[in-house]
This record gives C-alpha cells, structure tokens and sequence, in this order.
C-alpha cells in the first residue's frame, strides 16, 4: 500500500486488501486472513477517516466508510470501536472452522491485541474493562489473574505492574496455555500457573461445550464437569486451593477473575488471602452470582462498582443488567479507587 497526500486530498493506493464494502480474496494459494486483517487494523485505519482509498479495481472508498469492512458501525469507531457481536461471532467460526485449534486461538488472540492497540472496543461489555487497567493497577503490585485464558488481562496487568511488579496467570487446559505462554513471551514479570482453582487439591474433569453451541470454541467456557455429561471437548486438570497455592505471598495487590459462574466458590474459598491483604478485586458478577458476590465483599469492607460509558458508578444487588451483558464489579478496600 502506498499512501500519499496533497493539500487537496490524502490519498492510499491498497490493491487488492481493501475494496468498497469488502476485502480481498484469503481463500486462494497464498492467502492469509490473519494478515490481511493486520493490514487493515495496522496501516489503513489508522490513516483516518477521510483518506481516500483506492483498491486495485472497482470503486474508491475511506475508511471511515469501510470500518474494517463492515464490522465496525461508524459510531462505533468514532466512539472507540464496537464490534457488533452477531459480525464478531461470524469471523470466529470461519476462523474455527478453517484452522487447526492453535491456529485459531493464536488468530483471534492476535486480532484482540491488534483491535486493543486501536482502541477498538472501549465502550464493548465484553472488553472495556481491560481499558479500565490502569485506573487499578499500579507499578510493583503483585497481581493474580483467574481465567487468564489467551492472556487477553494478563498482558497489560503485566506491563502496568512493571519489573517490580509480578503476575500470577491461572489457566488449566494444555492448548489454551500453549497459546497464552506465547502471547505472555515479553512478560517477564509473569508465571503461568496450569491449575484450576477450586474448593479441593485433587484431579477434576473438565469440559467446554461452547463449539456446539455457538459453532466456535469459546475459550473462556470451561467447567468442571464431576457429573461426566456430555460435553464437545472434555479434558483432566488438577484444582488446586488458591488459599494454599498463594499462602507464601507476602503482599497481594490485584486479582482480576472471570471463571464463567465459580468466581463465588474461588472468591469464598480465598476469603483468607482477600481479608490478610485487601486486594483490588475484577470479578464478573452476571446473574444470581451477583448478590452473592456483593454480600461477600461487603461483609469484608468492599465496596463494589461497575462501569458505565468508561466512568465507575455504585453496584447495587438490582443494578441494571441491560447495559453489559458481561458486567463486571469492581471492589477495592475499603471502599473504591475512583476514576
């Protein structure tokens, strides 16, 4: 791609990476999506909106009129970038659906650090917090992140605790943290530690049915899975006691944890460590786990928040749960951090 400019009009010559409402063909010998989507993420967008973009053949086109093809709505690129769902779930399975399973995780985690270095996502339920990073965590914390999945929190609380900082990454399936220790290679700070965290220390099965139900995998989906149901993907890993995995930390600062519905049985069973040190909590509070999770750190002197347009507001047992469908609470002793 070539780009010029003049006083009258900025120019970018793409050939055939982007065209109007499209993008180039991926599906003949040498083709590659991840990288034409680097392309676009990489060099186009970030030229502007008003660029004049003129593909190989056919009609010119902008940016700003293209919005990675379609994906992006352009308020929501004005407004940091959503990515309306119903598109992001079509790219997941042609991806699952094309590519060997470490090949896709390492796509679509190469695609979410791409789409986080352009802001891309800041006003999205599903990635907003990872925004809200450094309003909680300060260089030298010592962190923990529970479901580290493919490192998407763990890489940035990496850099923002620095080199006196250190990062614990908790995430137990093989494939899953094949990829995340790639994505975390920089993050010197950073152990992965491949257990799931738990009530016991012992052996559990473990499953992720999401494939079948959504047609892709979804990484963040696993569960212990005692009953031994069906379930598209089952897999052994051993559970470990957080209380006694971390009983020799000498201070704790920061725990982010998204374990799909067990974030109150972890959270009580590591009450220890949450009293002794008072650490800033992340945690997903969807559905019943809500009240829950709120009587459990209000008893200890928390006070919770969630996030509402990038700005904290009071978490309340009947806070609306119409605006994120991933909602997250944020709690700090004793009381919150405000932005």
């Amino acid at each position: 791609m070539w780009p010029s400019t003049s006083r009258s009009r900025r120019r970018s010559f793409t050939g055939d990476t982007l065209f109007r409402e499209s993008i180039g063909r991926t599906d003949l010998p040498g083709g590659d999506y991840s990288w034409i989507m680097r392309s676009i993420l990489d060099v186009i967008l970030p030229l502007g909106d008003e660029v004049h973009v003129y593909p190989g053949h056919g009609p010119e086109t902008t940016p700003g009129h293209e919005t990675l093809y379609k994906p992006l709505h352009r308020r929501g690129a004005q407004r940091g970038g959503e990515l309306p769902r119903a598109m992001k779930a079509l790219v997941h399975r042609i991806l699952y659906r094309t590519l060997p399973l470490e090949g896709y995780l390492r796509v679509v985690s190469r695609m979410f650090f791409l789409w986080q270095r352009l802001g891309i996502g800041r006003r999205d339920a599903a990635t907003e917090y990872v925004y809200h990073l450094p309003q909680l965590v300060r260089p030298g914390d010592v962190c923990i992140d529970i479901g580290a999945n493919l490192g998407y929190y763990a890489r940035t609380i990496s850099r923002l605790a620095g080199p006196e900082g250190r990062v614990y990454a908790v995430g137990p399936w093989p494939p899953i943290r094949k990829v995340l220790s790639r994505n975390l290679r920089r993050c010197i700070n950073t152990e992965i530690l491949p257990y799931a965290l738990g009530t016991e220390s012992r052996p559990v099965v473990m499953g992720n049915d999401s494939a079948r139900e959504t047609g892709y995998f979804g990484t963040g989906q696993n569960f212990v899975n005692d009953s031994g149901r069906p379930a598209g993907t089952v897999f052994t890993a051993t559970m470990r006691r957080g209380s006694e995995l971390f009983a020799a930390l000498g201070r704790l600062d920061f725990i982010k944890c998204d374990i799909e519905g067990y974030e109150v049985v972890v959270m009580r069973e590591m009450q220890p460590l949450l009293e002794r040190f008072h650490p800033t909590v992340l945690i997903e509070t969807g559905g019943a786990n809500r009240p829950q999770i709120i009587g459990l750190f209000t008893a200890m002197g928390y006070a919770g928040y969630t996030l509402k347009e990038g700005r904290e507001v009071p978490l309340t047992p009947g806070h609306d749960q119409r605006h994120h469908l991933q909602t997250c609470a944020l709690t700090s002793y004793p009381r919150f951090r405000t932005c």
